[in-house]
């Protein structure tokens, strides 16, 4: 061994050349597979932490404002009404070819009544003070009515502003809700829901009541026709009408008396007894259920919830639903943080939840700002409160909060939301939907697999001709420009590798070529002076292999160091964060994606493998050259004839 190195020392330029670009070609080969791996690694990465979920509304064929006069002022109230050609189904979007992770759905959120439970300290959808009075009329004035109050079947009180509702008060009630001045006896006995509120004027403040609705219905049927009843009322705020369906715009409407009934009803003898005695009994039932009155919001996955998919909520104890949980239908949940709080309610609980009306195309947050008993109605076609369906034990795994507080701003999380897997819930909603509206962009959702919005918005956009008639989004939160650049990284990486496997190539050709094929006379007179053909080959390879083994280690002690630095590491990251995000509809011009962050590091046995295959090539291909030259008599090399 140590004469062959002696003989390779005797042109140390030339050595000194094949040990530096030796060792370079294995800097490149160690970083090309390293950064690959770890590439690949942040591509395995975004794909388990991006998901692609895309929103679908449908769009009015046009839009009013209506304006309403107010009975006993001058205060001209409005709300907006849409009008549609049809109420389309979720389902004309499910074409042949149509690969959804999970399938478009007009998502609903129950209301469900835990008497165990409250929800805060004030009533559920009120802002002001409630009641519900039989009272006797003293005196009617252009609309407002003066009125001595005989009972108080319920009272919703929760501020000291206002003075405590009590048999023989006298106060006056107007009909600013109403669409006609109701006519009153004086002497009679009514029954009325009032909403006490304060009115400022240049003369003061004073507490004034005003008209609120009576019993009625909003129930539909599972295909989501309003139902119609024989014994109250139908309010229903999607209807048909003239050939088209009109939608009045939840958004739009405080206490939307406009299309619900407004008024008082006169109580004789035995009404209690009577039918409509009775549903008002029910009535006072259902709105004494409001404290204990929570939404709950079944999903196949959080990421469909636009808050979860743009990280606008905090975990603040436990964990969220897992994919597992969600496709086998675990009976677990996810409550928010202050109403386990208000009910001393900790994760590994369980809390008993039964769904008592569905809501379909409402965004569950626009319950904490529109009238509950205006909105939608707790009393089916019957005029009976809704009774629940469906009933299970839940375990809670974790508490959320979510960042904003303003409802605008997480329109599909309210503040006292439970939320549960779908596929937990094993009976049918169909007798007991109490709102059923259009496709919207909070209510109706789906996700697809990632990278495939192009394609899959030009096949839809074909294979559907209704999309003319929806406005459809996709959320993919930068996933495909970060897969461009990743996968640029990995081409790069390739090429790096490629590239030093190349030039090893080379220059062990060249190498060899020198330091074996070019020692043809040097083999022939080590033979002559009587050496075997074994040390022959030791001779002329030995040298070779401590010269390629030396390089290695040089080049993977080099290529192991820059893996590590931060140079490459800032390099490498940077590709991925100036990207566009078209299909990103949280990023409002941002550039920056937040990429999920790995800890793949470089296994120890790629440190080794390349070496290894390096000394193994070229000791193959060196043993090849050398029995070439030793088959060749050594007269004949000296002679040059065996050239």
């Amino acid at each position: 061994m140590l004469k062959s190195l002696k003989q390779l020392l005797r042109t140390p330029v030339k050595a000194l050349l094949f040990l530096l670009l030796l060792a370079a070609s294995t800097v490149l080969l160690v970083l090309g597979a390293g950064l690959l791996i770890r590439t690949n690694a942040r591509i395995d990465a975004a794909e388990g932490e991006f998901k692609t979920v895309g929103t679908v509304t449908q769009k009015p064929i046009s839009e009013a404002t209506v304006p309403v006069t107010n009975t006993c002022s001058d205060y001209l109230n409005t709300y907006t009404v849409q009008t549609f050609k049809e109420i389309l189904s979720p389902d004309i979007l499910n074409f042949d070819g149509a690969e959804y992770k999970i399938a478009p759905r007009n998502r609903a959120y129950y209301l469900s009544v835990m008497p165990e439970l409250n929800n805060t300290n004030s009533r559920y959808g009120y802002r002001d003070e409630v009641y519900i009075l039989e009272f006797t009329p003293l005196a009617v004035n252009d609309g407002k009515t003066t009125v001595r109050v005989k009972n108080v079947l319920y009272k919703h009180e929760t501020t000291p502003y206002f003075p405590p509702m009590q048999v023989g008060n006298e106060i006056e009630i107007c009909a600013h809700f109403a669409e006609e001045k109701p006519e009153f006896e004086l002497g009679k006995t009514y029954i009325a829901t009032v909403v006490e509120n304060i009115v400022v004027s240049a003369q003061g403040e004073k507490t004034e009541y005003a008209f609120l609705s009576m019993p009625y219905t909003t129930q539909y049927s599972a295909d989501g026709m309003p139902m119609q009843s024989d014994a109250l009322a139908g309010a229903h705020a999607v209807y048909e009408e003239d050939g088209v369906w009109k939608s009045v715009v939840p958004a739009t409407y405080y206490y939307p008396g406009y299309h619900v009934p407004v008024g008082a009803e006169e109580v004789t003898d035995g009404f209690y007894d009577s039918p409509r005695g009775k549903i008002w009994l029910n009535w006072v039932a259902v709105n004494e259920q409001a404290e204990h009155l929570f939404p709950v919001l079944p999903v196949e996955d959080l990421e469909l919830l636009t808050t979860f998919h743009e990280q606008q909520v905090t975990i603040t104890n436990g964990r969220e639903i897992t994919e597992e949980e969600f496709k086998s239908g675990a009976r677990v949940c996810m409550l928010p943080q202050d109403l386990a709080q208000k009910n001393l309610l900790n994760v590994g609980d369980t809390v008993t939840v039964p769904l008592n009306m569905a809501l379909y195309g409402t965004p569950p947050s626009y319950s904490e700002w529109t009238t509950y008993c205006n909105v939608f109605s707790p009393l089916n076609a019957e005029g009976e409160p809704y009774a629940s369906f469906w009933q299970a034990e839940y375990e809670i795994v974790g508490l959320y909060k979510p960042m904003k507080d303003r409802i605008a701003e997480r329109p599909d999380i309210a503040s006292w939301l439970l939320i549960l897997p779908k596929n937990s819930i094993d009976a049918s909603d169909e007798d007991n939907i109490a709102y059923y509206g259009p496709m919207n962009s909070v209510t109706t959702s789906f996700m697809l697999p990632n990278g495939t919005i192009e394609s899959f918005d030009a096949a839809l956009r074909v294979a559907v001709p209704e999309t003319s008639e929806l406005t459809i989004t996709y959320d993919d939160n930068g996933y495909g420009d970060l897969m461009t650049s990743l996968n640029n990284a990995r081409m790069s990486a390739v090429l790096l590798f490629a590239g030093g496997l190349i030039a090893a190539v080379g220059i062990v050709v060249l190498l060899l070529y020198f330091f074996i094929v070019k020692q043809k006379k040097r083999t022939a007179i080590e033979r002559s002076l009587g050496m075997s053909k074994a040390q022959c080959r030791v001779s002329l390879m030995a040298g070779i292999l401590v010269l390629a083994l030396v390089a290695s280690v040089i080049g993977i002690g080099i290529g192991a160091v820059l893996l590590q630095s931060d140079v490459l590491t800032d390099t490498a990251q940077s590709e991925t964060e100036e990207i566009d995000t078209t299909f990103s509809i949280w990023a409002k011009g941002q550039t920056e994606v937040t990429e999920p962050e790995t800890n793949a590091t470089v296994p120890v046995a790629v440190y080794v493998f390349i070496p290894v295959c390096l000394l193994v090539f070229i000791f193959l291909l060196s043993l090849v050259l050398v029995n070439r030259n030793l088959k060749t008599e050594p007269i004949l090399l000296l002679s040059g004839k065996g050239e």
